[in-house]
C-alpha cells in the first residue's frame, strides 16, 4: 500500500471517530430536549357511590272521583277546575228541600206510632190487672200484646227510614273527602243528577309517588330501602332525597322492566304526570382505587396507565370499575400512591423519558 493510500485511511478513520464522538455528545445533550413533557398524579383511594340512572313517572297517592249519591238538581257549585281544596270543604249542593220534606214525614210518623204506642201500653197494663183479677179474659190480653208488639216494629222500621231519610238529607251537601287540587268538574249548576253521577276529580299533590322503571338486568339489587335522588328534567336545581318503599311484584312483560315505588313529600311545585330522573345507589365503596380519567390510555393491550420511575414511562394494563364524575375506579394494575402521568399520558410509549412539568393553574 502505498503512501497516499496510507494517508486516506487515516484521515477517514479520524473522521469516522469525530463523527461517532460528536453524535455521542449530540444525543447526551439532546437526552433532554426529546423527552414527553408530561404532568403527574398519584393513585388514590376514595369513597365511591355506584349509582344507576333511571327514568319514571311522578303520581299522585289519591286520584278520587266525587259521584252523586243521591238523586236531585245541582243549585250550587263552591269549586271548580284548578281550584284547592282542603279535606271537608264544601264543593257542591244538590236541592235538599225533597229530602227536608222526606225526613219531616218519618220524623212525624214516629211521634204518631210514639203516641200510639204510650196509649197502647196504658190498655196493656189495664187488661193485665183485670185477667189478674178474672175480670177479662185471657185471650182479651193476648190481642193488646198483639197490638202492642205491631206498634212497636212499625216504630223500628219508622226509625230506619228516618235515619235513611237523614243521611240522604246530609248528602245534598258535597264535600272533599282529601286535601288537594280539582282535575275536573264535569257538571253545571241545574244539572239533575243520578246515584253515582261523576261531579269532581280531586287529585292529591304531597306526597306523591315515583313510579320508576329498571332493567331486568338490575332486578337482584333493587330492594326496599334504597336511596335515590330525584330530579325533574329541566328543573336540575331542585331534588329530592327518597328511598325505594315498594317494588312491584311482577316485570312488565311489554317492555321487561321492573316497577319500583318511592313515596316523598312533594318540594313544592312538582305535579303528578312529571316525567323524572331517579339516580339510585346500589352500593357504597368506602376505599376504592381511583385515578383521573385522563390518565387512562387505550392501547392494543388494553387500557393503561403509565407509571413514572425514574423519569421514565412504564405502562400497566388496568381494569377499570365505575366512574365517579372525572375520577375512575381501577379494579386491577395499579395500587395506591403510584406516580402516574395525567396530562401527556397519550403521548407516551414503554420506557420514553418524561419531563414532570407543574399542573396549569
Amino acid at each position: 500500500m502505498n503512501t497516499n493510500n496510507r494517508t486516506i485511511l487515516k484521515w477517514l478513520g479520524g473522521w469516522l471517530l469525530f463523527v461517532c464522538l460528536y453524535l455521542s455528545a449530540s444525543a447526551q445533550d439532546e437526552s433532554p430536549t426529546n423527552a414527553v413533557s408530561v404532568t403527574v398524579t398519584q393513585s388514590t383511594r376514595r369513597a365511591l357511590e355506584v349509582t344507576v340512572e333511571v327514568l319514571g313517572d311522578l303520581e299522585s297517592l289519591a286520584q278520587p272521583t266525587i259521584a252523586a249519591e243521591i238523586s236531585g238538581q245541582v243549585v250550587a257549585l263552591n269549586a271548580d277546575e284548578g281550584n284547592s281544596v282542603q279535606q271537608g270543604q264544601t264543593l257542591a249542593e244538590i236541592d235538599a228541600k225533597p229530602y227536608q220534606l222526606a225526613l219531616a214525614r218519618e220524623q212525624a210518623e214516629q211521634q204518631r206510632l210514639q203516641a200510639l204506642i204510650k196509649n197502647q201500653q196504658l190498655t196493656l197494663d189495664r187488661y193485665q190487672n183485670l185477667v189478674q183479677k178474672n175480670a177479662s179474659a185471657r185471650s182479651e190480653l193476648d190481642k193488646v200484646e198483639t197490638d202492642s208488639a205491631v206498634l212497636q216494629a212499625e216504630l223500628a222500621g219508622v226509625q230506619v227510614r228516618l235515619e235513611e231519610a237523614q243521611y240522604n238529607l246530609s248528602k245534598t251537601v258535597i264535600t272533599s273527602p282529601v286535601t288537594g287540587t280539582i282535575q275536573r268538574r264535569p257538571v253545571s249548576v241545574g244539572d239533575y243528577l243520578q246515584p253515582g253521577t261523576p261531579l269532581f276529580q280531586i287529585v292529591t299533590i304531597t306526597p306523591l309517588r315515583a313510579r320508576l322503571y329498571f332493567p331486568e338486568t338490575l332486578a337482584a339489587q333493587i330492594h326496599p330501602g334504597l336511596p335515590i335522588n330525584l330530579t325533574i328534567p329541566g328543573q336540575a336545581k331542585q331534588s329530592v332525597k327518597a328511598v325505594i318503599t315498594a317494588l312491584r311484584p311482577m316485570l312488565d312483560t311489554r317492555n321487561r322492566a321492573l316497577e319500583a315505588l318511592a313515596e316523598f313529600d312533594n318540594p313544592g311545585n312538582w305535579k303528578p304526570g312529571y316525567s323524572i330522573k331517579a339516580v339510585v345507589i346500589l352500593e357504597r365503596r368506602p376505599r376504592a382505587v381511583m385515578v383521573p380519567a385522563g390518565a387512562l390510555v387505550r392501547r392494543p393491550a388494553g387500557t393503561v396507565v403509565y407509571r413514572i420511575v425514574n423519569n421514565r414511562a412504564e405502562p400497566r394494563v388496568v381494569q377499570t370499575g365505575r366512574r365517579d364524575g372525572e375520577w375512575i375506579e381501577i379494579l386491577s394494575g395499579i395500587g395506591v400512591g403510584e406516580t402516574i402521568a395525567l396530562d401527556g399520558a397519550g403521548f407516551l410509549t414503554e420506557g420514553v423519558p418524561v419531563s414532570v412539568r407543574e399542573k396549569n393553574p
